[in-house]
């Protein structure tokens, strides 16, 4: 997924404005900013962008937290029912139930087959460019977990093979 990161500078004190005697507007505390001369207003201006940079510092913060990582993994090993043994897993019913509460399919058909534990639109993934195959799982990094636990579960490939194991995806 794509983060956009935009820059605003509110380090630097803005100019003051001529004839800014006359300024009224409303202060944080919702009071009116009487006429005080142009050095009262340019400390108000300071004032509303040491606010301005405290909220959006505020709010860069708490948005990291919520814009988890979401990679590609293939599944090697993947047998034809796989991915619809995992989809059921009791170790991912909390996952399936926030792609199904989105909206969203596990193994929607222009998946290929391929597994979503993330909300996502065939939109979504032709903007990324993303080709999903029927060995892809789309997971996010605090589900990963989940997923191995459920991996765990699988029974054999067959008499000489091991159970199905994940890497990341190239690229991803």
């Amino acid at each position: 997924s794509k983060q956009v990161n935009s820059i605003v500078d509110v380090t630097s004190p803005a100019p003051a404005q001529a004839n800014s005697s006359t300024d009224t507007r409303p202060s944080s505390s919702g009071n009116a900013m009487p006429p005080a001369g142009p050095r009262a207003n340019s400390d108000h201006l300071v004032e509303e962008q040491r606010d301005l940079r405290e909220a959006l510092r505020s709010s860069e913060q708490q948005s990291v937290g919520y814009l988890p990582r979401v990679r590609s993994w293939r599944l090697n090993g993947c047998q034809v029912d796989t991915m619809t043994t995992l989809a059921a897993s009791k170790h991912l019913r909390p996952v399936a139930a926030a792609v199904e509460k989105a909206g969203c399919k596990l193994m929607p058909a222009w998946a290929n087959g391929a597994l979503m534990l993330v909300p996502t639109t065939w939109e979504q993934a032709m903007e990324e460019q993303w080709q999903p195959k029927f060995f892809h799982i789309l997971v996010r990094d605090e589900d990963l977990q989940s997923l191995q636990n459920a991996l765990e579960d699988l029974p054999r490939g067959g008499p000489h093979r091991g159970k199905p194991s994940l890497r990341p995806e190239e690229g991803a």
